[in-house]
Order: structure tokens, then sequence, then C-alpha cells
């Protein structure tokens, strides 16, 4: 072997070591301070309307309740467990709209998945339009229960794990009736989800708000929710 080639292994153990640190698959950390991470998101909700094949509000609407397994109101009550996958973030269930009724008054855990980079203190949310549900907010949430393999045998956290529909913003809406105006420039500043507290969709773009608003109030009609 020629001797340039002898640094290889060493060189890709110290790859393989510092994936290792960034990737490992949970940890323990203040919330605020991952709140403070460097958060990268995309500016468009373009992955529903091309999941539904359609850009009507108002069918996108209509499949989002038809295809959710739990549709409910509820609040971000608690400590989330972070891992670098994601959060795992408490909710307790203030009504059931549709789905079991037993679930009222009960807490389900929200899989809100992020990659979580805590060696470069950055978040990546994978594609997806999504800003992670925040406290002292009441949600409506359109849910889809976390699957598993069917042998295995679930203990009551990972029965308790839903996801938003779509994982996108499509599936999480707060009940409070002010909209946002403020678009973001994500070439020129650079947000964390501490910055981001108050808003509903990390966009770019003001035709994205109003699709995102479109869509809130066509379900909100069709639940009846105001």
């Amino acid at each position: 072997m020629k001797k340039r080639w002898y640094f290889i292994p060493t060189f890709l153990f110290i790859i393989c070591f510092l994936s290792a640190i960034i990737i490992r698959p949970s940890f323990q950390h203040d919330e605020s301070k991952i709140y403070d991470y460097d958060f990268e998101t995309v500016n468009s909700l373009n992955t529903v309307s091309q999941e539904f094949q359609t850009k009507d509000t108002q069918k996108i609407a209509q499949r989002l309740i038809a295809e959710s397994d739990l549709i409910i109101r509820g609040v971000y009550d608690g400590n989330r467990i972070i891992t670098g996958q994601g959060f795992y973030t408490p909710v307790k269930v203030t009504q059931v709209l549709k789905g079991d009724k037993k679930q009222e008054g009960q807490m389900i855990n929200l899989l809100e998945e992020e990659t979580i980079f805590t060696f470069t203190k950055y978040i990546n949310t994978g594609g997806l339009a999504y800003i992670p549900i925040q406290k002292n907010q009441e949600y409506l949430l359109l849910l889809k229960k976390a699957k598993f393999d069917s042998n295995r045998q679930l203990t009551s956290f990972e029965r308790s794990q839903y996801y938003p529909i779509t994982q996108t913003a499509a599936g999480a809406y707060r009940i409070s009736g002010n909209k946002q105006t403020k678009v973001f420039n994500w070439d020129k500043k650079r947000e964390c989800l501490n910055s981001l507290t108050g808003y509903d969709l990390p966009v770019q773009d003001s035709k994205e708000l109003d699709f995102y608003y479109n869509i809130k109030d066509n379900v909100f009609q069709s639940l009846h929710v105001s």
C-alpha cells in the first residue's frame, strides 16, 4: 500500500465518530437552547397540493379531514422529549372532533419530525413547511396514528404517538383568529424557533399564506370550529 493512503482509515474513523455525535438518537438538553438553533425549512406547501393532486383548498380540506385518524383541539402541556429525529410534544386533548372520544382530557404525544444536529446547532425540517406547535396556544390538530411493526409489543408512550397529517402545517392550526402577515427572507436572515414564536408558516411568499389560511378556513368551517 502506498504511504499516502495510510491516513484513510484514521480519517474515516474521525468522520464516523463525528457523525455518531451529530445523529445520536436521543439526548437531554435545555429546550430553550434547542430553540436558539438555526432553523431550516422550505418555503412552500407544495407537498400538500402534490400529495392530493389539487390546489383546490376546499377539496384539500375535505381530504385532510377524511384521512385523519384523530382530530382534536389541544394544548401543548408539559416538557418535550427531544431526540435527533425531532420532538415528542405532550398535548392535552381538550376536545375530540373525530376519533376516540375517550381521548378527551388525556395526553397524547405529538411526533414533530425534525433533524436536530447538536454538534452544529442546527434544525432541519426535511423539506416540510412546518413550525413546531407552541406553548400557551390552543391548536386544532389533524392527526395520523404513528405506525409500528404489528408484531411489536408497544409501550403506553408509543401507543400515544400521533403526527400531523402530511407532516406539514396543513395538519396544525392555532385556534386564534389572528392571521400571520409577515413573510421571511431566509437568504438574508437565519431564524430559530424562538424567533418564530407567534407565527404559523415559515414562508417567503404571501401567496403561500393565503393558500394556508384558505385551507384552514375550509377545515374550520367543515368541523364547525370557531
